[in-house]
């Protein structure tokens, strides 16, 4: 599969943009960052695999332009088909195009695909430097399997898959862990065990009883023991006489054997193989004499022949020739005309179905240049495309006056619900005077509260004072007059500083005693949320003028692409005006037929070449008959016997041709008779050679006696096989050597056995009885409480456990089929994967490693040219990169055989030096002999097909 050719109407960056890729090798797309390259690969997917709508939002043209375009595709089909996808069309489903102009849907291309998804198809076909990190983050020792996984499926999910199945594994059970849940069932178990013991422990009488059963049942094994024993040696016994006459035979079969000669030197089935020669001799003999009477007999029927000579033959062919080439360029003429006259009713038939108004006169005179038809068609593609995004720009403004109309009637709505604002105001400000009401009584409160504070201040302050003058009285009389009056005054000044404060704070802290309006709570309710609603009728009226505003410049963006649109339709159809003045037979046909009339006239005027280059061929052969008929004249032969004189003289010479030939066959096959007779009677030679004799009959008497040794030999083996289903080897030998007892022993070893195991089976009754007794009497030792707790505890614990191991052996499965699958891959498809991977990783590497193999199934191992051998641990981080970029290579390869689909490689190798990144490129060329590959890259080469 081809990609042809891209034409996007809109998908990120790229709005009415074409590419073609027609070009050989591979593709590369070059371009800066930013440039547009993982767009355009995005846009190549959504055309194949399609997108959520979700997804398709982040490549929304900012231009406002319809996101989709078109994909041509070669190779998917016998016929280049055309897939269109435009979102919110045809429920965003794909357009297949055929030439015939049958159309296709989506599930239709999922089918041509073979099936292949986005994910599939990017695993497999695609290949980018985030492939190259993800693989440095991993450490040496997962690096091994993730490239095994990566040999499997494209990706590491297998990789990542067996470590979580590790993980469960480990998270149920380890070893020698204590944190895994199996771990701690186990302990959990082993603690119940314990104390089950330490329970039964307790009751003295039920461990003496369960000793007594130990014993009895120790008992009971041992008898059981020697009955088995003794039961096994019956079982001998009884083996040996029931098959005693073949054991009989055996050894006397043996004895005669030994007695044989062993070394009689006679070839393998001899006698057979000389009757066989024999009888082989005997038919080429008698076939021998039939080919000789047969070559006497055609030697002399070719001396009875009477040839005419070859001068004579051939003047008289030449003659029937020339005249059979006359009658011949004669009806090439006619027919030519013939061919002539209807080529041009066919043209005039043509001309007058299609209704173009031309003559062949004209037609001859047309001249119709090779671009024509390109032009034609790119000029209906044009006027197809403009039509189209006319129509979506024209419901782009549609909509958009729309959602402007319901706009303005919504905001006429609000609007009318609106109050004037001296209204609003009013609400306000009477709130507000309720507010300073509440504020005034809190004040009111308070300054009352601070009122009966400072009246105690007060009270305390006089009560100060009081006692300062009694003090100061008192020192007056006691001491000296400064301290006296010194205390005075200051009890004076802190009663005075008190009143001073009282006066101050009075006219600070006193409300004023203004009359203000109160409400009561409903009245403030319902304002506040009138207020409330004002406001956000206001706010939603800002938000439709600014959705107003924004509809209002996306008209105007709508009506300049309108005239935008309009003005390329003119010219569009300026240029359809231009072809039909230059092109009068165009004025009756629709645009989107011309490429089709082209090739309609354009095949008429190829008829006419087709005409004159008839009546050229016609005189040519008129020209051609008057020099036969010139040549004719001048042999001077006569017409009536030519042709049965030829004919005679050619039978005559077959017969002689096919006696030469037969006489030469038969000679052959008489050689090859007497050759074939060689090598039987060689072999007869060898025969009575390898068995030491001179003559047939001595050959056949120790033939005689070698079948005699054998025939004993097979009777001694026979006998054999049948004692070894029965005996062992080393029984069979003593029977070889007559170590074996006779009948009549073997019969009282037999009653012995049956008399000791009836004399067991009695005691063991007696034994069974006493132990029944004895567990009865622990089974009511048992049902002491605690004992049965701990019991129904541990079956409890015992089953959580199987449950638990249950989820662990799944775990085990899991992991052990992924393992399989691997080892099945692996012999399967890994050799071809690293075969090819050798070749590549030898070409990155400029030389230096040769091969790459899998030691043990596991680990990958590469071989230098010197014949070392590395593994990946072993090999710098640039050297791995490379490794796997040659399994990546190789493994797309392989698996792209079953669909060659177009390879998408993105810029991987940007770390690369230039003799590797050249070797790389060389590899991506011969990729794209089998497949298409596009390569994207930031660094273009000379190569670069397409820049962006």
């Amino acid at each position: 599969m081809r990609l042809e050719s891209i034409h996007i109407y809109g998908f990120g960056k790229w709005i009415d943009q074409h590419f073609s890729f027609q070009q050989d090798g591979h593709i590369e797309i070059a371009g800066d960052n930013e440039s547009g390259k993982t767009t355009l690969q995005q846009f190549i997917l959504f055309m194949l695999f399609g997108l959520k709508s979700k997804q398709v939002e982040r490549f929304t043209p900012k231009q406002g332009s319809t996101v989709g375009g078109r994909l041509t595709i070669s190779g998917l089909t016998d016929h280049t088909v055309t897939i269109e996808r435009v979102h919110g069309k045809h429920k965003n489903q794909a357009i297949i195009y055929g030439e015939t102009g049958a159309q296709m849907d989506d599930e239709w291309l999922q089918t041509a695909l073979q099936g292949i998804d986005r994910k599939e198809f990017q695993s497999i076909y695609s290949f980018d430097a985030h492939d190259l990190k993800q693989i440095q983050d991993l450490d040496n020792e997962s690096l091994h399997e993730v490239l095994l996984a990566v040999g499997m499926t494209g990706t590491d999910r297998i990789y990542h898959t067996e470590k979580t199945v590790e993980k469960k594994l480990a998270d149920l059970f380890k070893p020698y862990g204590k944190k895994p849940e199996i771990n701690q069932l186990f302990q959990e178990l082993a603690d119940l065990k314990k104390q089950l013991t330490e329970a039964k422990e307790k009751e003295s009488q039920y461990q003496r009883r369960l000793a007594e059963i130990e014993q009895v049942e120790e008992h009971l094994f041992q008898w059981e023991q020697e009955k088995n024993s003794t039961q096994k040696r019956q079982e001998q016994v009884e083996k040996r006489l029931t098959h005693y006459a073949l054991i009989q035979e055996y050894y006397f079969t043996t004895a005669q054997l030994k007695r044989q000669n062993q070394n009689i030197p006679f070839p393998v089935e001899g006698l057979k193989r000389l009757n066989e020669w024999k009888d082989s001799i005997l038919p080429l003999k008698s076939e021998e004499q039939v080919l000789r009477n047969n070559l006497a007999e055609i030697e002399q029927r070719i001396t009875s022949l009477d040839l005419l000579p070859d001068e004579k033959l051939e003047t008289i062919e030449l003659g029937l020739k020339l005249h059979k080439e006359i009658d011949q360029i004669e009806t090439d003429s006619q027919q030519i005309r013939k061919r002539i006259t209807a080529i041009e009713e066919e043209i005039i038939t043509k001309l007058q179905n299609m209704q173009i108004n031309v003559t062949i006169d004209q037609l001859r005179e047309a001249e119709l240049p090779f671009y024509l038809e390109e032009a034609w068609a790119d000029l209906a593609s044009q006027r197809e495309k403009l039509i189209l995004e006319k129509q979506y720009a024209e419901n782009d403004r549609s909509s958009t006056t729309k959602i402007t109309q319901e706009l303005m009637e919504e905001k006429e709505q609000l609007q009318q619900s609106l109050l004037e604002r001296e209204q609003v105001k009013q609400y306000k400000d009477e709130l507000a005077q309720v507010n300073q009401a509440e504020q005034q009584t809190q004040q009111q409160a308070q300054f009352h509260k601070w009122i009966q504070t400072y009246q105690k201040q007060l009270k305390i302050s006089s009560f100060v004072m009081l006692i300062g003058f009694l003090i100061g009285a008192g020192l007056f009389f006691v001491t000296d007059l400064v301290w006296s009056i010194v205390t005075v005054v200051l009890a004076i000044g802190q009663n005075i500083a008190i009143r001073l404060y009282g006066q101050a704070f009075k006219q600070w802290l006193q409300p004023d005693q203004k009359q203000l309006k109160t409400m009561n709570q409903t009245e403030i309710m319902k304002r506040e949320r009138i207020i409330q609603q004002q406001s956000e009728l206001q706010h939603s009226l800002a938000e439709i003028e600014k959705d107003m505003q924004k509809y209002q410049n996306e008209r105007l963006k709508q009506e300049e692409r309108l005239s935008f649109l309009k003005e390329r339709m003119s010219q569009i159809e300026q240029k359809i005006t231009d072809q039909q003045k230059q092109y009068p037979f165009l004025a009756n046909v629709e645009l989107t037929y011309w490429p089709r009339l082209y090739q309609q006239v354009i095949t008429q005027i190829e008829k006419l070449l087709e005409i004159k280059q008839l009546e050229t061929e016609v005189n040519n052969l008129e020209e051609d008959k008057r020099e036969q008929q010139q040549t004719f004249d001048e042999l001077a032969l006569a017409m009536n016997d030519l042709e049965s004189t030829i004919q005679k003289e050619q039978a005559k010479r077959n017969e002689h041709t096919q006696l030469q030939a037969r006489s030469t066959e038969v000679q052959t096959q008489l050689a090859a008779i007497v050759e074939k007779q060689k090598p039987y009677q060689q072999e007869v030679n060898q025969l009575l050679q390898k068995a030491e004799v001179e003559t047939e009959e001595a050959f056949i008497e120790k033939g005689e006696q070698k079948e005699e040794l054998q025939a004993l030999q097979q009777k001694h083996n026979q006998l054999y096989d049948s004692l070894a289903v029965i005996f062992s080897e080393e029984e069979i030998k003593q029977i070889a050597d007559g170590d074996f007892d006779d009948e009549k022993t073997l019969q009282i070893i037999l009653d012995e056995c049956k008399q000791a195991i009836n004399e067991t089976t009695e005691k063991t009754k007696e034994k069974q009885s006493l132990l029944s007794d004895q567990k009865a009497s622990v089974a009511m030792l048992e049902a002491n409480e605690d004992v049965s707790i701990l019991k129904h505890q541990l079956a409890l614990k015992q089953e959580e456990l199987q449950e638990v191991a249950k989820q662990w052996s799944i775990y085990q499965v899991a992991l052990t089929n992924l393992m399989e699958a691997k080892s099945m891959y692996s012999h399967k498809y890994m050799p071809q994967v690293f075969g090819q991977a050798s070749h590549y990783f030898n070409k990155l590497t400029l030389g230096r490693y040769q091969h790459i193999y899998i030691e043990d199934n596991e680990k990958i191992i590469v071989e230098d040219r010197d014949g070392f051998v590395f593994h990946v641990i072993e090999l710098s981080q640039a050297t791995k990169d490379q490794l796997y970029i040659a399994i990546r290579f190789a493994l797309s390869h392989v698996i792209a055989n079953r669909l060659a689909l177009p390879f998408l490689i993105d810029d991987g190798f940007v770390h690369f030096d230039s003799n590797r990144k050249e070797k790389i490129l060389e590899i991506v060329e011969e990729l794209s002999k089998d497949h298409q590959v596009l390569y994207f890259t930031a660094n273009p080469t000379a190569k670069a097909s397409i820049i962006l």
